[in-house]
């Protein structure tokens, strides 16, 4: 956030007051009282999902909008938005992408969690939408036993499936992934999709039994420009979340300067969208929101872009 408000240099001042929240509610909710009663008119964060609708409590009457940095889309409502990557967006670019590649049957691995169960609500309906139908489901707990029988039932029916997505965060992920052509799941005959919240997880570009499979995520030249400007500036590598900040308080400082006649949430709101080093997205008056990713396959040189973003939204915002 620091390096976005250095970059705004110009026109009306804005000033970063920091607040923490001690990871509660109870304490976002003291941090935004305390932020607004100092005169801030724009709220970034909080972090977790469960501390958005404490902050929104205390910011909304106040007509104070929100940028939380979570990915919980359960958090949204009008005025408080949610900025992370929604795995939703996610599972939805793959079906897309894996339809035009001819996919019509699809399956899922997908961790018996909360993560999971958003997953496998996104699957459902995006190949619903998508006009394809479920072969299978398989959600597993995080033991390695689990997991390998949970791939392995999915590949008992391989032969009626043409895409099958394989969802998890961090080990599990990884794991997962390795019983995919332990199998013999080749990703050179089936549309392998990855989803995952932690997509720049250096591990995936390394892992051989990713080679093949798909991803859609924010991995563009963009990205790498902020890397290598985060670690110029603190000599340490940028954690994941690091661009999200910097396009919230670069999106912050755009809203409190352009939205002095239209109103802050009119500059949030637009239907065009904005570019950030995460790529270009939208933030949607129910608090979601909606990103243009392009799809990356793994090979042993790293992620390649086999699918640009979308040039623009499908649909104008309501």
């Amino acid at each position: 956030m620091q390096l976005a408000l250095g970059d705004a240099r110009s026109g009306v001042p804005v000033e970063l007051v920091a607040r923490d929240t001690g990871g509660t509610p109870d304490g976002a909710r003291e941090a935004a009282r305390s932020a607004i009663a100092a005169g801030a008119n724009l709220v970034v964060g909080p972090l977790l999902g469960g501390e958005v609708a404490a902050v929104a409590e205390v910011a909304r009457p106040a007509g104070v909008p929100v940028l939380s940095l979570t990915n919980n889309a359960s958090s949204a409502v009008p005025g408080a938005h949610v900025l992370g990557m929604l795995p939703q967006n996610q599972v939805e670019r793959l079906v897309g992408f894996a339809t035009t590649k001819g996919a019509r049957r699809f399956a899922l691995v997908a961790p018996d969690d909360l993560y999971g169960q958003i997953i496998e609500d996104a699957f459902r309906a995006s190949v619903r939408t998508a006009g394809g139908t479920i072969a299978a489901v398989q959600r597993h707990g995080a033991d390695m036993n689990a997991i390998s029988a949970a791939v392995k039932k999915v590949a008992d029916g391989v032969d009626r499936i043409d895409a099958v997505l394989v969802a998890g965060n961090g080990d599990n992920l990884i794991i997962s992934a390795s019983f995919v052509p332990y199998y013999d799941i080749s990703a050179k005959e089936k549309l392998v999709l990855i989803a995952t919240v932690s997509w720049d997880d250096q591990r995936l570009r390394k892992e051989a039994s990713l080679h093949g499979a798909h991803i859609a995520a924010p991995l563009n030249p963009r990205r790498e420009e902020f890397l290598k400007r985060y670690r110029d500036a603190y000599k340490r590598e940028a954690p994941l979340l690091a661009s999200l900040g910097y396009d919230a308080a670069a999106l912050a400082v755009a809203a409190i300067r352009e939205g002095s006649e239209t109103g802050m949430l009119a500059i949030l709101n637009s239907a065009s969208g904005f570019e950030g080093y995460d790529g270009v997205f939208r933030l949607e008056p129910d608090g979601t929101n909606r990103r243009l990713l392009p799809v990356l396959q793994f090979d042993r040189a790293g992620p390649r872009v086999v699918e640009d973003a979308p040039p623009s939204f499908e649909r104008p915002a309501n």
